[in-house]
Order: structure tokens, then C-alpha cells, then sequence
């Protein structure tokens, strides 16, 4: 007996099925790696602005520490444009300070930087801090 060859339409309907499949594949391939190109945008964009956050802050503490007069009170706050980064300084006195040996430490002062900026919905803050002596860098 005599098998019939497979007609040209019957082959011709699995071709489209096959290219019509590749299509939908490569479709949600491209859109899975659109979408971790965007997160991997976004990750590194975070990632330089915590880096440059954390410049800025460690900056400010340095430069409000080293001066050679020190006094207690909120220092105008600054805004970086660049990265829309409000950078806030405040030194206080701190009182009732004592070393291992119970003397009382006089005229040390808290400094304390905060930068915060807005991202996603909301402010994000983040701060450093450090303890001076009045006199560290007076002549």
C-alpha cells in the first residue's frame, strides 16, 4: 500500500505555527531583558547617588569640625542642585560627658550632618556624626 505524502498546505500550517512560537518567544525574551536593563539602570543610578551622598555628608562633617571656633546652634542649610540634596548641620554642646576615670569632660560639642532628598515617593535621609573639642583647633 501507498502512503500519501504530506501536502504542501498541511506543512505549511506547522511553518506558521513554528514562526508564530519564535515570535512569542523572542518576544518575552526582549521584554524580560528590557526590564533588567531598566532595574540595572536604576540599581546603578541609587548606587552613585549613595556614593555621592555619603562624599557630600563626610565633606560637611569634616568642614564643620575643623573650624577653629566652634559654637552650639543649627548652620544654615545648604542645597546641592546637582543631585536636589539638602545638607543640614547642627553642633551641640554636650553636658554630664564623662572619661573612664570620672573626670568631666568640659566644652565638647556633637557635630551632626544630615543630608536628605526625595526619591520614590518619600524623603530619604541619611547622617553622620562626630564629638569635638572646643579648643581641638584654636591658635
Amino acid at each position: 500500500m501507498r502512503t500519501k505524502a504530506p501536502s504542501r498546505s498541511s506543512r505549511g500550517g506547522f511553518v506558521i505555527l513554528e514562526a508564530v512560537l519564535a515570535v512569542g518567544i523572542a518576544g518575552i525574551m526582549i521584554t524580560g531583558v528590557s526590564l533588567a536593563m531598566r532595574n540595572i539602570t536604576r540599581l546603578g543610578y541609587q548606587s552613585k547617588r549613595e556614593a555621592v551622598v555619603g562624599r557630600i555628608i563626610a565633606n560637611e562633617l569634616q568642614l564643620v569640625s575643623t573650624k577653629p571656633r566652634i559654637t552650639e546652634g543649627r548652620l544654615p542649610s545648604k542645597l546641592i542642585k546637582e543631585w536636589e540634596i539638602e545638607i543640614i548641620s547642627e553642633v551641640t554642646e554636650l553636658t554630664d560627658v564623662t572619661n573612664q576615670d570620672g573626670a568631666i569632660l568640659n566644652r565638647l560639642f556633637e557635630i551632626k550632618v544630615e543630608a536628605s532628598w526625595w526619591e520614590d515617593g518619600g524623603y530619604v535621609t541619611r547622617s553622620a556624626e562626630t564629638w569635638r573639642h572646643a579648643d581641638l583647633y584654636a591658635r
